[in-house]
């Protein structure tokens, strides 16, 4: 047997795995643009509006009804979203969908670049997803880009705070400065966060939506203890890898860990981690390190 015939069969197990996965991802495409409906985009919409009435931002959602009217971002969104409203609403979801599709091809496209089997097919898969939120109109594809960009440069700590304001979870990847000890790095991402959320205070909290709804994250399907519990391996597991090149992957894992409302799309923000590209502040240390 020659060596290029007992290549063969790995190179068609290859193929047939790229076919799957980008299978797959065409799947999710087609089937949220057939569904294209902006959902969140309009409670973005709704909550610019009752800025605008003064009503209260915050309001309670009954859970038999579709959430349109549910905002849990920090106010500054619905701020933007103020100068919007005084534009046609169709301009504006054309405007925001093209805005979130841009979003989604910079998220993917430094994973792309990495140009292995693994890397297409989660590419295929993950940027499906991605567009599966874009069909929400959800402000989650500029937030994964903006982590996907922003992490592993000097201004990572900002963008960190930037998506913690709005969603929360992603502060866990301030994890990686504590683990390498870069205390100012992790204090300017939390104190970012807190700075953007803080005029949340402002407003009546009263009628915050707290619910989780069912999802596939442990507080919904087996409690807050056992959620709390996992959470807590992965917070750990994320400052002890932090000097490691996996590094952001283990982070991107522990806010997977801390949604309560974890979706399929959240698997997106395995995109911060899979970057193979290394921020200066880590190369400093490595060659501060065999200096020493």
């Amino acid at each position: 047997m020659t060596p290029g015939a007992s290549r063969r069969p790995i190179g068609l197990l290859k193929l047939i795995t790229l076919a799957i996965c980008i299978g797959i991802g065409l799947a999710i495409v087609i089937a949220n643009v057939r569904s294209w409906q902006l959902e969140d985009a309009d409670a973005y919409w709704n909550a610019a509006q009752r800025l605008r009435h003064g009503a209260p931002l915050y309001i309670q959602v009954d859970p038999a009804a579709d959430e349109m009217t549910a905002y849990r971002y920090a106010p500054w969104l619905a701020w933007v979203w103020v100068g919007l409203t005084f534009l046609p609403k169709p301009v504006v979801q054309v405007g925001w969908s093209l805005l979130l599709l841009a979003a989604t091809v910079l998220a993917i496209t430094p994973l792309l670049r990495q140009r292995t089997v693994a890397a297409v097919c989660l590419t295929a898969v993950l940027g499906g997803l991605l567009v599966r939120t874009a069909s929400t109109g959800n402000v989650h594809a500029l937030l994964i880009a903006a982590l996907v960009y922003g992490v592993p440069r000097s201004s990572g700590p900002i963008w960190i705070g930037l998506a913690a304001s709005l969603k929360i979870a992603p502060i866990a990847y301030a994890l990686v400065y504590v683990g390498r000890r870069q205390w100012g790095r992790a204090l300017l991402a939390v104190g970012v966060a807190a700075v953007l959320f803080a005029p949340a205070l402002l407003y009546d909290l009263s009628n915050y939506p707290t619910d989780p709804g069912d999802s596939f994250s442990l507080l919904s399907l087996s409690g807050p203890i056992p959620w709390a519990a996992a959470a807590a391996v992965w917070v750990v597991v994320a400052v002890a890898m932090a000097r490691t090149r996996v590094a952001w992957g283990a982070a991107s894992v522990a806010v997977m860990s801390l949604i309560p409302r974890l979706e399929l799309y959240s698997l997106t923000y395995l995109l911060v981690g899979l970057d193979r590209r290394d921020e200066p502040s880590l190369a400093t240390n490595r060659s501060a390190s065999s200096i020493e």
